[in-house]
């Protein structure tokens, strides 16, 4: 999995503009070619022995995030 030179942490707020999320695979990520396109790339912190979240969990956080539940 490609690694992020400044990823923003996972409370960044972007303006309220149109937005795209695009959650990668749980074991490969997105690939190069597509994080090139993105305006802001998005990595959650781990504490602990974990590498990754589920994908369905990690879009959860991320998505009531940007709605400005959490």
């Amino acid at each position: 999995m490609p690694k992020v030179e400044r990823p923003a942490h996972a409370s960044h707020q972007p303006e309220r503009n149109r937005t795209i999320a695009v959650m990668g695979h749980e074991r490969t990520g997105i690939p190069p070619e597509a994080i090139d396109q993105l305006d802001v790339v998005v990595e959650i912190p781990m504490l602990g022995s974990g590498a990754s979240l589920n994908v369905a969990v990690a879009g959860s956080l991320v998505l009531y995030r940007l709605a400005g539940l959490i």
